[in-house]
């Protein structure tokens, strides 16, 4: 009367193991096949995030170039978030210093 209680809880505990293991393996494949297919594309999302961060700078900025900002209720508070990227949107724009007297980041 044991052994068959025995192999119920041997073969339940073989399943257990099986089912792990297939767990374990699909997420590998599902990890793998993630890369696989966003690899080709991660460059591009990458540039478009850089495009759409430089544009909202050049919104919350668009004041310091002079030119009057229809957005300024939005933004005039995110100017001093952002005034610690102006560094990297200026030199990312092609410019070595601050374009700007008021403004010194390097």
């Amino acid at each position: 009367m044991l052994l068959p209680q025995y192999r119920r809880i041997a073969t339940v505990t073989r399943l257990k193991s099986l089912r792990a293991k297939l767990s374990g393996w699909f997420r590998e494949l599902t990890s793998f096949l993630t890369e696989y297919y966003a690899a080709p594309y991660r460059g591009r999302l990458l540039q478009e995030k850089r495009d759409e961060e430089y544009l909202i700078q050049l919104c919350c900025f668009m004041e310091l170039l002079g030119v009057e900002n229809p957005l300024i209720y939005y933004t005039w508070e995110l100017q001093a978030v952002m005034l610690e990227d102006f560094h990297n949107w200026h030199r990312a724009a092609g410019m070595d210093k601050s374009p700007f007297s008021h403004v010194n980041c390097c």
